[in-house]
């Protein structure tokens, strides 16, 4: 190991302490003799090392204080800059506001905009097709925030709570500078320990390779699923040749569907903020302010009572999910081959795809199993998803079925 390998472990053991991982001071202590004689550096120049490293770790925290303090994208106050571009790595709260109204922000076409936008007023964020990204991040989040404060724009990074990594030893930036070549990267569910799975290749001599906490992982601009960011550190030295490597991946929009199995790209964005769980960062990037002592909504949105017709029959049920399990139970009540045909139907024409029905729990992806529900012995039904998803999943179960979505004597519902 040489010096600047040290220095780089000694800045992952500073992270480890800062991110609460349970880092003693004797292990510390423990950790930084042992370096010492790896590198032929005398105990008191090492510990000199570490304690000028830590006094900039603390010095960077400091200076994000009001950041770090905010519950919402909304609540980061940023300055108009009327025209001109804004710089990747540019420290300014600001802001350039452009035509699209705020209620209709939300709309496909005008999220589109927010993207083309977003590409040129930030110009020099490298994109390689589904590996490198950073602008869907960027566009998604302006969108919210103008949704949050009224005033359509394209934020800065800064005033959106990310920044750019520099760090050498990140993940981005040795893809960036070809000593590693990212392979693939895929989400798989969100809030799990392997939500974030990428392949790398190391062409040359081991490299330590860090993910920091808060990384952003964009989906894919045509993709209507969840972008992830990592909840812990990520430490971990790749050998010469093909390696895997995993991260616990939060969702970053509660409205949409988690992943399973789509490409991801790795984005030069680091949230800022510590956001320790994934109700704090839904709090913090979702699409409306959120009044001070109100708790998160769960994924589903389904707080209240959804009214809908099934069969000829009107029905109430006191939550999103409650209505959506309802209406696959009275089909399969209805039709005696209902589940069956829907599980073959994801086996044969779907196979890749989270089925709606499974033949067994074991058959849907982990972390869709905890919420599904048992429709009826031997058949499971998959509810983590967002309304939009569970729209369609409804209308096509009306399709198998042989009834009329959008009919009374079919099914009406308005998620």
């Amino acid at each position: 190991m040489n010096r600047e390998e040290a220095i780089e472990a000694i800045r992952a053991l500073i992270r480890a302490s800062f991110c609460d991982q349970g880092v003693s001071k004797e292990e510390s202590i423990s950790f930084l003799e042992s370096l010492a004689g790896d590198i032929g550096l005398d105990r008191e120049s090492l510990f000199a090392l570490a304690q000028s490293l830590l006094a900039k770790a603390f010095e960077a925290v400091a200076g994000e204080e009001e950041v770090y303090s905010k519950r919402s994208i909304g609540e980061i106050d940023s300055d108009v800059i009327p025209e001109g571009n804004i710089s990747p790595q540019d420290s300014r709260r600001a802001h350039v506001p452009f035509a699209p109204r705020v209620e209709n922000a939300g709309e496909p076409e005008i999220g589109v905009q927010y993207l083309r936008r977003a590409r040129r007023l930030v110009p020099g964020i490298r994109e390689v097709e589904g590996l490198l990204g950073g602008y869907v991040c960027l566009a998604d989040l302006s969108r919210r925030k103008s949704e949050q404060t009224g005033t359509s724009a394209i934020y800065s990074p800064a005033a959106l709570g990310l920044a750019y990594t520099t760090e050498s030893s990140s993940l981005y930036e040795l893809v960036r500078h070809g000593r590693l070549r990212l392979e693939r990267v895929e989400g798989h569910g969100y809030n799990t320990p392997d939500a974030i799975q990428m392949h790398v290749f190391n062409p040359r001599d081991r490299v330590l390779v860090r993910i920091q906490r808060g990384t952003v992982f964009e989906r894919q601009s045509d993709d209507d699923i969840q972008s992830l960011s990592v909840k812990e550190d990520v430490a971990i030295w790749v050998n010469p040749g093909s390696q895997a490597i995993r991260a616990f991946g939060m969702c970053m929009d509660q409205e949409a569907s988690p992943p399973s199995g789509q490409r991801l790209s790795l984005t030069p964005w680091v949230l800022r903020p510590r956001l320790n769980d994934q109700d704090d960062l839904w709090a913090f990037t979702e699409r409306r302010a959120r009044d001070e002592g109100e708790e998160p909504d769960d994924q589903e949105w389904d707080e209240g009572e959804y009214e809908f017709e099934l069969l000829g029959e009107r029905k109430t049920a006191g939550s999103q999910k409650d209505a959506f399990e309802a209406i696959i139970r009275g089909l399969a009540v209805a039709y005696e081959d209902f589940l069956e045909d829907v599980a073959s139907r994801y086996e044969e024409e779907k196979a890749g795809q989270v089925p709606l029905i499974a033949r067994r729990r074991s058959h849907l992806p982990r972390w869709a199993q905890s919420s599904a529900v048992e429709i009826s012995d031997g058949y499971w039904l998959h509810t983590a998803m967002s309304a939009k998803v569970k729209l369609r999943k409804i209308m096509e179960a009306c399709e198998v079925a042989d009834v009329e979505f959008g009919d009374p004597e079919g099914v009406i519902i308005d998620l």
